[in-house]
């Protein structure tokens, strides 16, 4: 949970101020207990696997948004989307 509250405020801290997200103190919990999970050695290689690929798929999803408009960002999107609930099923 501690660990959680650090990556959530070091994301969420503007000028100072901590800005409250309940999306972004879930994302950093899921991430936190992912990485103790990791830590302690419960998970499978292949759970590792998947959340590797996961992680880089939201990555390049997220980039999306910056492509420009020479592209057909709706179908990569689709693609992506995919690929991520493929993943998390």
């Amino acid at each position: 949970m501690k660990a959680a509250w650090r990556k959530c405020r070091a994301a969420r801290t503007f000028n100072g101020k901590f800005l409250f997200s309940r999306a972004a103190f879930a994302k950093a919990l899921k991430e936190a207990w992912f990485e103790a999970k990791e830590q302690a050695g419960t998970l499978s290689q292949e759970q590792t696997q998947k959340a590797k690929r996961a992680a880089t798929v939201r990555a390049e999803i997220d980039a999306l948004q910056f492509k420009s408009f020479r592209y057909d960002t709706v179908s990569m999107r689709r693609a992506l989307e995919t690929q991520l609930a493929a993943l998390s099923a």
